[in-house]
C-alpha cells in the first residue's frame, strides 16, 4: 500500500500540481485485485493573489490553416497583433450580416468574430493521451519486465489481440448474484469478456507456435 501511496504522489506532484493545479485524490482497494485511484483536478488557474483565476479568456477567433494552427499573413488587410503581446495576433475574421456586409457596433465600431479559449491548456483532451502516457512510464519504472503496461490500444501496439468491453459495477454485481444462485442468467458483458480473453490466449498460442516452427 505504501509503495501504491508514494508512487501516485509522485505522479500526480509532477504532472498535476507542479503545473499549477489543485488535486485530490484517493486510492480505492476493495481486495479483489482491482486497486485504483479516483482523482479530481482543478481547472482554473490561481492569481497571484491567490484568488480563482479564469477557466476560459475570449479572443478574437483567428483564420486557422487545416492543421488549427493561427495563419500569419501581415499583408492581409484584416491582420491584427497586440501592441502590448505581439505573440498574440492573427487574421481576425469580421461578422458579416445577411448582406455580407461586415457589421459594425457602438462608436461605429467594426465588429469581429470572438472565441472562448482554453486559459491554461489543462482542459485540452489531448492531454488525456499525455496523462495516460506518464502514469504507463511511472508504472513501468517499478514493475517487472513481464508486467510492463501500454496506454496505448492493441491497434496502436500492433498486437493482433482483441480488446474486452468495459464491464463496470453493474455488470460485476449481476455475475456475483448469477454465481451465488440469486439470480438465473449472468452479466452478458462478463459472459464476453470471458470469450474474448479465452480467444486472446489460444491466439497467443498459435502465434508462440508459429514463431517456434519458423
Amino acid at each position: 500500500r505504501q509503495e501504491q501511496i508514494d508512487y501516485t504522489t509522485e505522479y500526480i506532484q509532477k504532472t498535476f500540481v507542479d503545473e499549477g493545479m489543485c488535486a485530490d485524490w484517493s486510492i480505492h482497494d476493495k481486495g479483489d485485485g482491482n486497486p485504483h485511484v479516483h482523482l479530481l483536478v482543478t481547472m482554473r488557474p490561481f492569481n497571484p493573489d491567490h484568488s480563482w483565476g479564469s477557466k476560459e479568456v475570449k479572443d478574437w477567433d483567428f483564420v486557422r490553416d487545416t492543421d488549427g494552427n493561427i495563419v500569419v499573413d501581415e499583408s492581409h488587410p484584416d491582420w491584427w497583433q497586440d501592441k502590448k503581446n505581439p505573440d498574440r495576433h492573427g487574421i481576425r475574421i469580421p461578422v458579416l450580416d445577411e448582406n455580407g456586409v461586415q457589421k459594425v457596433g457602438a462608436r461605429n465600431r467594426k465588429q469581429w468574430k470572438r472565441v472562448l479559449t482554453d486559459a491554461t491548456g489543462w482542459n485540452n483532451p489531448k492531454n488525456c493521451e499525455l496523462w495516460r502516457s506518464e502514469w504507463a512510464k511511472m508504472c513501468n519504472r517499478h514493475l517487472s519486465i513481464d508486467n510492463l503496461i501500454d496506454h496505448r490500444s492493441y491497434e496502436r501496439q500492433g498486437k493482433l489481440k482483441v480488446p474486452t468491453i468495459h464491464e463496470g459495477a453493474d455488470a460485476r454485481k449481476i455475475e456475483e448474484k448469477y454465481l451465488t444462485g440469486q439470480i438465473r442468467k449472468g452479466s452478458w458483458k462478463v459472459e464476453e469478456n470471458q470469450m474474448i480473453k479465452k480467444q486472446n490466449a489460444l491466439l497467443q498460442k498459435v502465434i508462440t507456435t508459429f514463431g517456434k516452427v519458423s
